[in-house]
């Protein structure tokens, strides 16, 4: 085990409450406010800047080792603060995505604080009849979202939930 590694396992450890209900290892210096996630300062770049690693995938990756390309960290207690490496598991973010459903901790639609949309406006633009008047280009204009972000409620990549 080198230094660095020793240094980062012991920071984690002195930076972390352990839940004795869930056994959740809590993070408990500075989080990210958006998604809660725990945030370990691990060094600075060529430039100066600080490098931030999620506290979640440091712990996995001194643990268990690299998370695989293309993969995430996904929290298994569904608790964002969380460290203890056998609450990770390395998956894909359809996967991460599935298990935050499941558990009914992801925000869609309405819910989350910056949707420009309504359910009912999503209702508006899936039943088509729109587009009978106006080009695809015009109604996300005048529903002020992109292009991108219209074909995918079209496709049903976004707002699924709204049916027509």
């Amino acid at each position: 085990m080198t230094e660095q590694t020793k240094k980062l396992l012991a920071r984690i450890e002195r930076n972390v409450t352990v839940n004795e209900e869930t056994g959740c290892w809590e993070w408990n210096r500075y989080c990210n406010k958006t998604n809660g996630y725990g945030l370990v300062w691990v060094g600075r770049d060529e430039h100066g800047k600080y490098i931030w690693n999620n506290a979640h995938r440091l712990s996995y990756e001194l643990f268990w080792g690299p998370v695989p390309e293309g993969m995430e960290v996904a929290h298994t207690c569904h608790t964002p603060k969380c460290c203890n490496p056998n609450h990770l598991v390395a998956c894909t973010h359809k996967e991460n995505i599935r298990m935050s459903v499941e558990a009914g901790r992801w925000v869609r639609g309405t819910d989350k604080k910056n949707a420009k949309l309504t359910e009912r406006d999503v209702r508006i633009i899936k039943e088509g009849s729109i587009f009978e008047q106006l080009s695809q280009r015009a109604v996300a204009r005048m529903f002020n979202i992109n292009l991108t972000t219209l074909r995918s409620i079209l496709t049903g990549d976004t707002w699924s939930h709204v049916t027509v």
